[in-house]
């Protein structure tokens, strides 16, 4: 037997007729009443076909009425009013909140002005008169007081006065006028009531003269600008150095060269060069002629000019070390460095023109 397939059984549930194949809905029914096979297929069909219809009618969209626009514009009316509106509690809360902070304004204001009368009053009282220093002399223990009129007094020479002693003596003054009258009275209590102290003789002191005007007057310099920088220490390329000294310049090959530096020119002029022994140790090599007279004379010349000195050099120049002086080519080397004796020596020993 033939059975009926999907499309005509949902065909049939959907109320259409089919022609297909010569199936009419007459035709669909007869096979149906003969068939339990398609008949259960098509109520498997149907059972489908109503959940599925259940399920799309709950989700479809909710039927929402919209109201009137005139009961939308009276809504709007009525919560604006009750914005505006204010309880009449929150009126009366501002009000005596305002009058409270200018009620206690006005009070502490009062409280201010009276607490700065009583303290310019209080100053005024506090004042010490002159003579209070009077009774406080007066009020002294007898014994001292005795002590000192025993003692002749001893006139001693005016001195001029100085700056940091007069402003000692100013604020100790203004010390003894700000002392309080309460602790005058209690000294004069503690005193004896038998003893009086005899009247005090003041003798002025002597004004100091006035100090001497100090006349200042501009110095002029010893040595002109020229001469001055001729006598100074320059540094100098090694063949200035040659042309100045009138001979070969002192270095030691194989040894970086820190600069050259010359003093005075002629028969007693000085040549300094710094070379690098090492990290941290250098070697000074001071050349001249090899007379009497000039070594003694250039010394002097070196201690008269530091200040011509450039700054390095004369940091490199003052560091301690040993010292010792060789004859090379008519000069007179002097090397000095960080190094033993016998090193020296050596380092001397191959001395020869840069």
């Amino acid at each position: 037997m033939t059975h009926l397939d999907e499309g005509q059984l949902h065909a049939y549930l959907d109320g259409e007729g089919t022609e297909r194949d010569g199936w009419g809905r007459s035709e669909i029914e007869t096979h149906l009443a003969e068939c339990s096979a398609c008949r259960a297929r098509l109520e498997d069909q149907r059972r489908l076909r109503d959940r599925a219809r259940a399920i799309l009618g709950t989700a479809g969209p909710m039927a929402v009425s919209p109201p009137p626009f005139d009961a939308v514009l009276q809504r709007a009316a009525r919560k604006r009013e009750r914005k505006l509106r204010i309880p009449p509690m929150t009126t009366l809360a501002w009000a005596a909140s305002l009058a409270l902070a200018v009620g206690v304004g006005w009070y502490a204001r009062s409280l201010v002005l009276e607490g700065g009368g009583a303290a310019a009053a209080g100053v005024a009282t506090g004042a010490t008169p002159p003579q209070v220093r009077a009774d406080a002399i007066q009020a002294a223990p007898p014994a001292a007081r005795q002590l000192a009129q025993g003692t002749p007094a001893r006139e001693a020479p005016a001195r001029p006065p100085q700056e940091g002693i007069g402003a000692v003596a100013s604020t100790a003054t203004a010390a003894v006028q700000d002392r309080p009258v309460a602790n005058l009275t209690a000294a004069e209590a503690k005193a004896p009531p038998d003893t009086e102290a005899p009247p005090l003789r003041v003798t002025e002191a002597p004004v100091p003269s006035p100090a001497p005007a100090i006349a200042l007057r501009r110095v002029q310099p010893a040595v002109a600008a020229p001469d001055l920088a001729e006598r100074g220490w320059i540094t100098v390329p090694p063949a200035e150095a040659e042309r100045r000294l009138g001979g070969p310049l002192a270095t030691i090959p194989g040894l970086p060269s820190l600069g050259t530096s010359v003093f005075g020119t002629g028969p007693s002029a000085v040549a300094r060069t710094i070379q690098v022994l090492g990290p941290g140790l250098t070697i000074e090599l001071v050349q001249q002629r090899a007379t009497t007279a000039a070594p003694e004379r250039a010394a002097r010349e070196r201690a008269a000019a530091p200040a011509a000195m450039p700054q390095a050099e004369r940091a490199i120049g003052d560091e301690p070390g040993r010292a010792l002086t060789v004859p090379w080519e008519g000069f007179s080397v002097t090397g000095r460095a960080l190094v033993p004796d016998d090193s020296l020596r050596r380092l001397l020993s191959r001395l020869s023109r840069p």
